[in-house]
């Protein structure tokens, strides 16, 4: 029951930032395409393992742990993963008609690295323990969010940059491969130091690698945001909005919507991780029926309410960031004049 209770927690985090990322895309892709690219990130973990296993025994023979931990963080973790990731992307995504603007390609590799990292996190699971698995759901979990979205942003560029394709794939595929590659040698070498202080400072470089990555991806985000906001079109009048936008703070604007953010994806994530034991318990008979009661009202209060009010929090946090510029008036599709929107997403440039 503690597995389950902690493989979900891998589920939450990974559905609140692919509705993050989707949620700033002011053409929201088909819900069909996302799933199945999420599916696909799910699968790709079979070709991923059967790559890294074999390259993992055979680091084995590497004397030096230091330099065992770099080789395994690149050859087993960073290559074979991002790898999987851009065939996705390539093989699938920028062939499907939707795939017409470059904000989707943030979007899309997103959710393919999130449905990797989900069942990878679920696998962590019976592998790493208890604790392994909990700080994973809210450290890998964004890691691969974030550097999926910084490739995905160079695959976006590439199919709407003229001639410059392959070397724009080729640039986000060896930053989403650094980027991953220093966010895991630090965590797989602190497996191997006996000091505590060295092992505080591998502690703190992986931190500091997944803020930056953070920071990275949000700023594209925005980029592409305010550059699909701008190319809006509204019946041939030139990117005319429904309104000014507002002054405010930069904390209004900034920092409040990002607290709300991050503090109803915890709270959701741990309502979910309640409500999903205990309705296992209820399921499996695991609760005894004197306190079937108690343990239902206690569920609600400490399950289903957090839930529910973290995903509030957590989209009135969205809505707070897309509240920094305003929405075009009443556009249900991107305009067929954008300078964003291409008759053929394979077309060569």
């Amino acid at each position: 029951m503690i597995i389950s209770l902690l493989s979900v927690s891998a589920v939450v985090p990974s559905a609140l930032l692919v509705w993050y990322f989707h949620a700033r895309d002011v053409y929201p892709e088909p819900p069909r395409v996302l799933w199945t690219t999420f599916g696909l990130g799910v699968a790709s973990v079979v070709p991923v393992l059967a790559v890294g296993f074999p390259l993992q025994e055979a680091s084995a023979f590497i004397a030096d742990p230091i330099f065992r931990s770099l080789l395994s963080a690149l050859f087993v973790a960073a290559i074979p993963e991002e790898s999987a990731k851009l065939a996705i992307l390539i093989g699938y995504n920028v062939r499907h008609k939707s795939f017409d603007e470059p904000m989707d390609g943030i979007v899309y590799g997103v959710v393919a690295s999130l449905g990797f990292a989900t069942l990878e996190n679920v696998l962590f699971v019976f592998e790493g323990g208890l604790g392994v698995a909990a700080s994973r759901a809210f450290s890998a979990v964004p890691l691969h969010a974030f550097v999926g979205a910084i490739m995905g942003y160079y695959v976006g560029q590439a199919y709407f940059t003229t001639g410059r394709r392959s070397r724009l794939i080729l640039k986000g595929y060896g930053i989403a491969v650094a980027l991953h590659t220093l966010y895991d040698f630090p965590l797989m070498a602190m497996a191997e130091v006996e000091q505590m202080g060295s092992a505080a400072l591998l502690a703190l470089l992986t931190l500091i690698v997944l803020v930056i990555c953070w920071r990275w991806a949000v700023r594209l985000v925005r980029r592409l945001r305010s550059d699909q906001l701008n190319a809006t079109v509204v019946e041939g009048n030139d990117a005319r909005m429904s309104a000014k936008p507002r002054k405010a703070s930069f904390a209004r604007r900034r920092v409040v919507p990002l607290l709300l953010s991050i503090l109803g994806g915890l709270i959701a994530s741990f309502g979910g991780m309640i409500t999903f034991g205990l309705t296992l318990a209820f399921l499996i008979n695991a609760v005894q029926k004197e306190h079937t009661v108690d343990v239902a009202i206690g569920g609600v209060i400490i399950g289903l309410i957090p839930l529910g009010g973290g995903f509030l929090l957590f989209r009135q946090g969205i809505r707070g960031m897309n509240a920094g510029v305003p929405a075009p008036v009443a556009v249900a599709e991107r305009p067929a004049d954008s300078p964003s929107a291409v008759t053929s997403a394979t077309t060569e440039p």
